[in-house]
């Protein structure tokens, strides 16, 4: 009976530094957008880099890329051949890495995010 006793307690508390040392949940509250023009220009190609290819600028970095969207910039730009549409690619990353991001080339967005979804997903594209 004692035996089982150290064993059960064994379990309980191998069970709770498991728990401890689980990865954390990321709340909204922790994360923020960020942005970067997709490259396409006026009178040029209407594809620019397409969000999951950009996306691994930051997963290179070491930036875990929560949520993908696709959106403009809102600005009115010059309607000149070469100059950008405006047309960005938004990404959803943990709060604590905007300046892995910002060495990355990549803005915080301060804007509604109410463009569609391309394609949400956890981890790697």
């Amino acid at each position: 009976m004692q035996r089982f006793v150290v064993v059960l307690t064994a379990w309980v508390w191998l069970g709770s530094v498991a728990g401890f040392f689980q990865p954390h949940h990321i709340f909204a509250t922790d994360t923020l957008w960020v942005f970067k023009l997709d490259g396409t220009v006026h009178c040029g190609p209407p594809e620019g880099i397409a969000p999951e290819v950009m996306a691994r600028e930051l997963t290179a970095s070491g930036i875990p890329v929560l949520a993908v969207r696709k959106g403009h910039d809102g600005r009115e730009g010059i309607a000149l051949c070469g100059q950008p549409t405006g047309q960005i690619n938004l990404y959803e990353i943990p709060a604590v890495q905007r300046v892995e991001a910002r060495q990355a080339g990549f803005r915080p967005w301060s804007g509604s995010i109410q463009p569609s979804p391309v394609d949400d997903f956890q981890g790697d594209p």
